[in-house]
């Protein structure tokens, strides 16, 4: 369908004003009106407003000013650009105000009439190969929910946008319920949220736990049994335990930093997260390259720190080895190629693993990586520390570097990062190489700084399958 310029023109300048809160009632009856005037008018409203959510989240602690960034934009650069399922913020905000419940699977012959919920919280934004129940309610693109609105799922991912600004991607099977604007009860499902400062205090609660935002980013899964895993992507949350079973007793609740997570029983008996991998939660960022019918390489990671007092996890990062790619799972370090030529050939794409930095202080620290297929894995070990004798006996110095850039953290907060191959490079590693003929677990050591460094860092992993 082929949109008059002047049109385009009309929907960009009415949205504009509303989201930068120059409308005024007159403004949004006029732009009720315009999108309920036509087919045409109604596919470029939704085009626009998907075509806002590239004005994704700058970090997961910062609300967006979607409308001066909006403005920015002509017209014909909004047309020419696609969402990749990030935070389409813009989107709940405009469809709370027209009150749009799904203009785009109603029939366009004829202007349909809003429905709107007078407790409506938040809005499904989008619905992606999801199987509802024959026996229950499906939700179309554009709904606004409320509280009480439960969405069960067998397969499928759905992706929600509270009036808040959180963002909430449920993946099937799944039980979802709206409790409020600022919280939701999952008896199953994989979840991630991602908050920013208008959010905070958002909570999830299962049917073994609760986990109370602090502006962050976080995952969740529960399972059938009601299991909780809870893992902190960045910022942090509080989780109390058993705040959710009916019998009024409720622990105090742990706060938890970036890196941590915990698993929760139906018991009430709290664990240690392992490890996660970027294809196990949904993720509308799609950091994970990797063709999703790809096997995966790496299949378990564990270390020698004592679980009973230890909550870091590790994150198995599916083929997204890449420029400014994440390096620690509590640091905002990144990796990057040292000059214009960008990471070693041979570790572009990898399937790498995104260590804790702190790990570096640990005496005696030893880390498993099991390997599912025969395939070359790389440490990644930073010049600034001594060769470890476990690397030098067991795997062959590449020649080869890469760079990191470390970001702002507890100790530098000050610090950067650059974007691009060659930028903002604090700190070099070279790359160590080792075969690993057969499915087996190899086994890491340590670090071992130099006598005179004050500051240096965890070495980082990455495994590339062997040609069959």
């Amino acid at each position: 369908m082929t949109m008059p310029q002047s049109l385009i023109e009309q929907i960009h300048d009415r949205v504009g004003r509303v989201l930068e809160g120059s409308a005024d009632d007159a403004d949004r009856a006029a732009l009720e009106q315009l999108v309920a005037s036509s087919p045409e008018a109604r596919s470029a409203y939704i085009s626009f407003m998907e075509d806002t959510a590239l004005l994704r989240w700058r970090s997961a602690t910062r609300q967006p000013n979607v409308a001066a960034e909006l403005l920015e934009l002509t017209p014909g650069e909004v047309s020419r650009r696609r969402w990749s399922g990030a935070v389409p913020w813009a989107a709940a905000v405009m469809v709370a105000i027209l009150g749009v419940v799904a203009w785009r699977t109603a029939p366009m012959s004829r202007p349909t009439a809003a429905v709107v919920k007078p407790t409506s919280v938040a809005t499904l934004i989008r619905a992606t190969n999801v199987a509802w129940p024959s026996d229950g309610t499906s939700w179309p693109e554009l709904t606004r929910l409320a509280r009480g609105d439960v969405l069960r799922f067998d397969a499928g991912e759905v992706e929600l946008v509270f009036d808040t600004g959180v963002e909430v991607i449920v993946r099937g099977p799944a039980d979802f319920e709206i409790c409020g604007g600022d919280r939701a009860f999952s008896r199953l499902g994989k979840i991630s949220a991602r908050v920013g400062v208008d959010g905070e205090g958002f909570t999830i609660e299962t049917p073994v736990a609760r986990v109370v935002d602090l502006g962050t980013e976080f995952a969740i899964e529960v399972t059938s049994s009601g299991l909780t895993d809870v893992a902190v992507l960045q910022g942090r949350v509080d989780l109390a335990v058993n705040g959710s079973n009916g019998d009024g007793h409720e622990t105090e609740a742990r706060r938890l930093e970036q890196g941590e997570g915990l698993r929760v029983e139906p018991g009430g008996k709290v664990g240690r997260v392992m490890a996660i991998s970027s294809d196990q939660f949904p993720d509308g960022s799609r950091s994970d390259r990797r063709p999703r019918d790809a096997e995966p390489i790496i299949t378990a990671i564990s270390d020698n720190s004592p679980s009973e007092t230890v909550s870091k996890f590790y994150r198995i990062i599916r083929g997204g080895l890449s420029e400014d790619a994440p390096a620690f799972v509590d640091r905002n370090h990144e990796w990057n190629g040292v000059d214009s030529l960008g990471i070693p050939p041979c570790l572009d794409n990898a399937e790498y693993v995104m260590t804790f930095n702190d790990d570096k202080f640990v005496d005696g620290f030893q880390m498993a990586v099991e390997v599912s297929r025969p395939a070359t894995l790389y440490v990644l070990m930073s010049d600034q520390v001594r060769v470890p004798e476990w690397l030098r006996a067991d795997f062959v110095d590449t020649g080869m570097k890469i760079g990191l850039d470390e970001g702002p953290n507890r100790f530098k907060p000050r610090l950067e990062t650059g974007v691009g191959t060659g930028q903002s490079i604090d700190t070099t590693f070279s790359v160590w190489c080792r075969v690993v003929p057969t499915p087996s677990t190899v086994m890491l050591g340590g670090v071992v700084p130099s006598a005179d460094l004050e500051g240096y860092n965890m070495y980082g992993v990455a495994v590339v399958a062997l040609p069959e």
